[in-house]
């Protein structure tokens, strides 16, 4: 006998998706995700995401190896992926640089965890650092240029 499709039925057959799913899952190390489901009288559809879950190493080494693949694309040595850098004129915050935009921007991030995207040709390794006129000496716009 065929079930009718309403709110009630979909949202049993949802309950039982996940409980099996999440069996399946489990038994092979991957998480599902079911979407919204869309129905009508003669059908529905839905969207499943499934994720292999990685520990933060591997996470890492993949953002590492993604990084070094397309740096080339860019002109941005390999190196850069993981070091302290310091950004623009100002230069005098500390960021790691963790990633890679598809466009060529670097990926930095502050002490926070916070992400930025900047220019490559913005980055340097070491600190700003800028003498200040001293008393004996005075600021004079014609002799500074």
């Amino acid at each position: 006998m065929p079930i009718t499709l309403n709110s009630e039925t979909v949202q049993t057959l949802r309950t039982e998706l996940t409980t099996l799913l999440r069996q399946y899952g489990q038994s092979k190390g991957i998480t599902f995700n079911i979407g919204t489901i869309r129905y009508n009288p003669s059908g529905f559809r839905f969207k499943l995401e499934g994720n292999v879950p990685y520990s933060a190493a591997e996470a890492q080494d993949v953002e590492r190896a993604t990084f070094q693949r397309n740096c080339v694309r860019y002109g941005i040595p390999a190196s850069i992926y993981g070091t302290r850098v310091y950004v623009g004129t100002t230069g005098v915050t500390a960021y790691k640089v963790v990633g890679l935009t598809p466009r060529g921007k670097v990926i930095i991030m502050n002490s926070l965890g916070k992400k930025f995207r900047t220019n490559f040709l913005s980055l340097s390794r070491s600190p700003v650092t800028r003498t200040l006129p001293t008393p004996s000496q005075p600021y004079d716009e014609d002799t500074q240029q």
